[in-house]
């Protein structure tokens, strides 16, 4: 079955004015209203997405010309971490009164531009986005209906996010309490800045000025969520630098880490010191738990689903929300 944004380009027409069309929400010239028909009965589209009859919630924003859907946007929907932030974000949006459509951006050229013209069409009321890319055009007139998490935000968005520093301090007291002499850290390519690379940065850091060697090796983003190459790299990396006695990586990372010294015959935590970020539930599953620093998920989810849509209504919000991070304490440090 086509989709819509296939409908779209078989009429040559932007996603909003073929919504809009076969829809019967708002006003599509005639020959541009045909075109569209033609396409959708020609790629036999059919609408999926049925939304429940308005209750007097629905009703009111109605009433107001809002539609009560806001758009969620992650890079991998299969990553751990953006699948809870993903399933959070819904509860708390639902308990608010709206519905909610899920985008993943990895992979898919494009996607962020579609909601920035779902939010220009009124298609949707408002979204939260954490995307690899920047400079989308036309994402500053919408800003002021965007919650940005984690990533690079464009004038009138606001942004929620972890409180890394304190992050990257826990990790770097951690390995200190330890002995680490020699510190291995992967993070994201530092071309793209987020508020995630400042846990690199103050590791780095507070370790060199009590004399801890760090190598800091950064990664594309592009690849960086794919599970082999999690591993590849971790793997990589430890062969090049086997004296490494301390390992700083996101959990699933951590989790490869673990492995590899499992196989390698390097005692965890004794040889090695690892510590992950992030908290997923795979960190408490596995043997030895895994040392972690922990990102609240139900909070930043609660945070930005109730700024989104005091945004939404036009009430005044702060430019930051900084939510605290916490120490899971493991076996591998």
């Amino acid at each position: 079955m086509a989709s819509l944004r296939e409908v779209a380009d078989a009429a040559g027409v932007g996603l909003g004015t073929a919504s809009r069309a076969l829809n019967g929400t708002g006003y599509v010239s005639e020959e541009k209203k045909k075109m569209i028909l033609k396409a959708a009965e020609e790629l036999h589209y059919r609408q999926n997405m049925s939304v429940p009859e308005p209750a007097e919630h629905h009703a009111g924003l109605a009433a107001k010309g809002k539609t009560g859907i806001v758009g969620l946007s992650v890079p991998d929907m299969e990553q751990p971490f953006f699948a809870g932030l993903l399933k959070y974000l819904e509860i708390e949006l639902h308990k608010l009164g709206y519905h909610v459509m899920m985008f993943n951006s990895l992979g898919v050229s494009n996607r962020v531009e579609e909601i920035v013209e779902m939010l220009e069409q009124h298609i949707i009321d408002g979204a939260i986005l954490n995307t690899t890319e920047s400079d989308i055009p036309g994402i500053g007139r919408v800003g002021s209906r965007i919650v940005a998490y984690e990533c690079r935000p464009a004038e009138g968005m606001t942004q929620v996010y972890s409180d890394h520093r304190q992050g990257g301090r826990m990790a770097a007291e951690e390995f200190l309490r330890c002995g680490c002499k020699k510190v291995l850290q992967i993070s994201s390519d530092s071309t793209f800045y987020t508020p995630s690379s400042e846990r690199h940065r103050i590791l780095e850091e507070i370790l060199s000025a009590e004399g801890t060697e760090v190598i800091t090796v950064r990664l594309a983003w592009t690849n960086i969520l794919s599970y082999d190459y999690y591993r590849r790299s971790i793997e990589e990396y430890l062969r090049l630098y086997p004296d490494a006695d301390g390992v700083f990586v996101e959990d699933i990372s951590a989790y490869f880490a673990l492995k590899h010294a499992e196989e390698s015959g390097i005692s965890v935590p004794e040889k090695r010191k690892i510590v992950g970020y992030d908290g997923l539930d795979l960190t408490r599953i596995c043997q030895p738990v895994i040392t972690t620093i922990v990102q609240d998920i139900p909070a930043i989810a609660k945070i930005a689903a109730e700024v989104l849509v005091k945004k939404i209504n036009g009430e005044s919000v702060e430019q930051n929300y900084v939510i605290p991070v916490y120490f899971q304490k493991g076996g591998t440090t």
